[in-house]
């Protein structure tokens, strides 16, 4: 039978902090996504990773892992530059992007946990296609989500923006059934996202 976390574990803290249980039906696929039609091949020189999550320790763990997987572009963890609470606010964050030259950002959200999410099959839309314009529109919707068991799928939001045009050039949703542990549904994700990249020539 799984095992329930404690009610304070949300399913973030279970995806990016605790072991999870494996399956022979684990892997990561990418559910849907979305291309901005006029990109061409991604020459970013210095991409902001923004985890977008309840808690400072699962956006840290996140853009930890996130960073440490980009290989040939620059990325800069948002938490290890600034506070939590900096890190929400809008105005700070386009200060210290102004500032520091940040030409690109990734950003990472949980969409659900435990059940299979049918509204977002079909074509992925965006809802918004602006990185300030997201960026107040998924602060606010940051809750945490409750107990969860240790066999779950999580349903994960990748989008990678052009900050200098405030644009979102490519977006997807994962699909992860019962990664083995955090680092595993992180890499996981980021691998399917890259292939997908790849396949697309945004990246080499």
């Amino acid at each position: 039978m799984p095992r329930m976390i404690d009610r304070k574990a949300v399913a973030f803290v279970a995806a990016l902090g605790c072991g999870l249980a494996s399956s022979a039906q684990a892997g990561t696929k990418l559910v849907s996504s979305f291309r901005e039609p006029s990109t061409g091949p991604l020459k970013f020189s210095k991409v902001m990773v923004l985890v977008i999550a309840p808690h400072e320790s699962q956006m840290q763990f996140g853009e930890a892992v996130l960073v440490q997987l980009m290989k040939r572009t620059r990325g800069v963890s948002a938490h290890s530059m600034m506070r939590s609470e900096d890190a929400r606010d809008e105005q700070k964050m386009r200060a210290f992007m102004s500032k520091e030259g940040f030409d690109g950002a990734v950003t990472f959200r949980l969409l659900a946990a435990g059940q299979e999410t049918t509204s977002q099959a079909g074509v992925y839309i965006p809802s918004y296609t602006g990185f300030w314009s997201y960026y107040s529109y998924a602060w606010p919707l940051v809750t945490d989500i409750g107990y969860v068991h240790t066999e779950r799928l999580f349903h994960m939001e990748t989008q990678v923006y052009s900050v200098k045009d405030d644009k979102l050039v490519w977006g997807g949703i994962t699909k992860t059934t019962n990664p083995k542990n955090a680092r595993q549904l992180v890499e996981d994700v980021a691998k399917t996202v890259g292939e997908a990249l790849r396949k697309q020539k945004l990246i080499d």
